[in-house]
């Protein structure tokens, strides 16, 4: 049976340091989101310059950026790039703070995804800290961004880190349904697949699949991806589930 969309739909803001971020640790939700009539937009942080052995760096961006785009379009979502330099997210940056306030601010979403605060890579870590750092500001208005200010408080969602570790679940979403896309989506990035491959010597497919047969064991279904709710005030009505 067709799962009902809420009236009105959301706005969804899903949040990455790299293109193939989203793709790894929660496509499969973000599928679903799309399926059940909300609006998505995918956004990754960085320039996205380090990830090739054969392409040079400006080059290796546009080609990164290109396939991210090609997957938010495989379920008719939005993308979005911020182009910060790679290996320098920072909260404590007054221009990155600007960026990540002004594209929420642009966004208006209900619900915000994005790292989790320990996850393996600096740019994960930070990003998460900087998205936390703009919860504050987004409904100042003296705090002046491209587009006026929230006069809401949108949902915040960290999603599973890499593999898994160091994560402990508060909530789950099957994707046994949408699998097949998320894989699908992840396929766009041809570039990152031999890469990541030859240099973590990681076949990113078969873990993706992995992990999510391990988070389906957690939550009693073939197929899930993992999250944590950020509870700290000013962050979403905590008394509804956003999550599909």
């Amino acid at each position: 049976m067709p799962e009902a969309t809420p009236t009105p739909a959301w706005r969804i803001l899903a949040l990455a340091a790299h293109a193939d971020d989203l793709e790894i640790l929660c496509a499969g939700t973000l599928a679903r989101w799309v399926h059940l009539g909300h609006r998505l937009t995918m956004a990754t942080a960085t320039w996205c310059k380090f990830g090739s052995y054969d392409l040079s760096l400006d080059e290796c961006s546009r080609v990164r950026h290109t396939e991210a785009a090609a997957s938010a379009a495989r379920i008719g979502a939005d993308y979005h790039a911020l182009m910060i330099p790679d290996n320098t997210v920072n909260p404590y940056d007054a221009d990155q703070q600007r960026l990540v306030v002004d594209l929420i601010r642009r966004v208006r979403p209900d619900v915000i995804v994005t790292h989790a605060a320990n996850d393996y890579h600096t740019d994960h870590v930070n990003l998460s800290q900087l998205v936390l750092w703009a919860g504050p500001i987004l409904g100042i208005a003296q705090y002046e961004t491209g587009h006026p200010a929230l006069d809401y408080t949108p949902a915040l969602y960290w999603m599973d880190t890499l593999n898994g570790q160091g994560f402990q679940p508060t909530e789950f979403v099957d994707i046994t349904a949408t699998l097949p896309t998320k894989i699908a989506m992840l396929e766009s990035f041809e570039s990152q697949i031999p890469f990541l491959k030859r240099y973590f010597e990681m076949d990113i497919i078969e873990q993706v699949q992995t992990t999510a047969r391990y988070r389906g064991i957690q939550a009693g279904v073939r197929y899930a991806e993992a999250f944590r709710r950020y509870q700290g005030a000013g962050w979403g009505n905590l008394t509804i589930r956003y999550l599909p």
